[in-house]
């Protein structure tokens, strides 16, 4: 799984800014810290919103809000990443050891359990 690397800066001694992205910026001094296209006040949320309405295209909304098209691009792949990766319930942890120990089942019973799950497991 790839992970994002969202370096941290501090700006002015004050302000703490995330760059996201090479176009996208979470500044705390600009837009209470939401993530806007660097340079601009344009939220990202708005290009999403923008996608939404019928007829619009990358082209359009990077033509309305005065910004690249790639920067528009850039934030739609974001947003990918952020949900291939980021946005996820965790898995349950199960430790069958454990739960055999505590229904009073024997170790070797264990053990056998685990060699099974051992030749099962996918290569």
């Amino acid at each position: 799984m790839e992970e994002l690397n969202f370096p941290e800066h501090i700006k002015n001694g004050k302000y703490r800014v995330c760059e996201l992205s090479e176009y996208i910026e979470a500044d705390q001094a600009r837009c209470f810290g939401k993530p806007t296209f660097k340079g601009t006040r344009v939220p990202v949320h708005l290009v999403f919103e923008s996608l939404a309405e019928p007829g619009q295209t990358v082209e359009s909304i990077a033509a309305d809000y005065l910004l690249s098209v790639e920067s528009v691009r850039d934030a739609i792949f974001l947003a990918a990443r952020v949900f291939r990766d980021i946005l996820r319930l965790p898995m349950p942890s199960v430790n069958l050891k454990e739960i055999l120990r505590e229904a009073g089942i024997v170790d070797e019973a264990v053990q056998k359990v685990i060699e099974v799950e051992r030749e099962q497991a996918c290569p």
